[in-house]
């Protein structure tokens, strides 16, 4: 597979960040480019994209830097501190599955709502009654 190098802009755009979240994730260790031309440009390879996109969503499921660094193996805690700093990464991770599931739980009853919205709709579409007056599926507007 050959390696293709992706500017920092395109980078950014794949997977929805700001060039300088992608600057800062690199300042505090968790990303580097793959490589840096002459003239200063950023060049990243399709495994930095990947990465770029684990770290983005441990962000947006509320991990610290440090959680995410310590997740990631970049940041070895002393060995006294190591099992609290686990534990806390641990717990980061734990609160996040629940959120993770909450919302799915709230993706499921608003799929079910559309659902029945969707086949009421569809009723109405294939209905030939010229007025709606009794049925059951008329919609009320505000």
């Amino acid at each position: 597979m050959d390696i293709v190098n992706i500017q920092i802009g395109e980078i950014a755009k794949r997977v929805g960040v700001s060039q300088r979240t992608i600057r800062y994730y690199e300042e505090e260790g968790l990303l580097k480019p793959s490589s840096v031309t002459s003239a200063g440009l950023r060049l990243y390879t399709e495994k930095e994209v990947s990465r770029l996109r684990f770290i983005n969503r441990l962000r947006l499921l509320g991990l610290s830097i440090d959680s995410i660094k310590i997740t990631l193996g970049l940041d070895k805690p002393h060995p006294s501190c190591k099992k609290e700093a686990m534990l806390r990464s641990l717990y980061a991770l734990e609160v996040a599955q629940q959120k993770i599931e909450e919302q799915v739980e709230l993706f499921n009853i608003i799929k079910q709502d559309n659902e029945i919205a969707l086949a009421s709709v569809k009723e109405c579409v294939e209905c030939t009654k010229t007025s709606c007056d009794g049925c059951p599926l008329k919609i009320h507007w505000p």
